[in-house]
């Protein structure tokens, strides 16, 4: 299986991937009660669009199950031209907006100040799942070195997590009762080798 980066006209078929990679994820959950795969799916592929292409880290398989999403050291923030191009997903998240944006706010507080690659967004379609694809798809990044920074707000993804060299360095409590956790992989010269 080939890994590479997504061309522009593949980030819908990407944003799919990730949407039904989610759709049990707690956060989307509470964010999307209803409509889940098809509004997250709408919600990520303007994400990818507006901030994450242009940087030339969304890492996909030749046949979109598996795609990851990066933003490079020190460019993890959104700035405000992007923000501001970002407001019409408020109408697709409604009336939980306000929830979505203390999510966000309680897990930004927490983002490590150092030097480190930012893992936005992993995802595999449930039916290729177990096949290795997650690690392969990140593997592009991953070799680079330095540290690797991450949230998962799904408890089921710690375990793979942890196989990849990440480990786990502070939670957050999140609205809806969802817990975000931190997750750190340290660079090769720390002792955490490739994938």
């Amino acid at each position: 299986m080939n890994i590479r980066r997504a061309e522009r006209s593949e980030l819908a078929g990407a944003a799919r991937t990730l949407a039904r990679a989610f759709e049990e994820d707690p956060a989307y959950v509470a964010i999307f009660p209803n409509e889940r795969v098809e509004r997250t799916a709408v919600f990520l592929e303007r994400l990818l669009d507006v901030v994450y292409f242009a940087k030339g880290e969304v890492w996909v398989s030749d046949d979109l199950r598996a795609v990851a999403v990066w933003a490079r050291p020190n460019e993890w923030q959104i700035g405000i031209g992007k923000q501001l191009r970002l407001i019409p997903l408020g109408l697709l998240v409604g009336t939980r907006s306000i929830m979505a944006l203390r999510m966000l706010s309680a897990i930004e507080s927490k983002h490590p100040k150092t030097a480190h690659h930012y893992l936005a967004f992993l995802g595999v379609d449930p039916d290729a799942q177990g096949r290795g694809l997650g690690a392969k798809v990140l593997a592009p990044v991953l070799e680079r070195g330095g540290e690797h920074y991450l949230e998962t707000t799904n408890p089921k993804n710690h375990g793979f997590y942890r196989r990849v060299g990440f480990a786990p360095i502070d939670t957050v409590a999140l609205p809806a009762g969802v817990t975000a956790t931190l997750m750190l992989r340290a660079s090769a010269r720390d002792g955490v080798t490739g994938v």
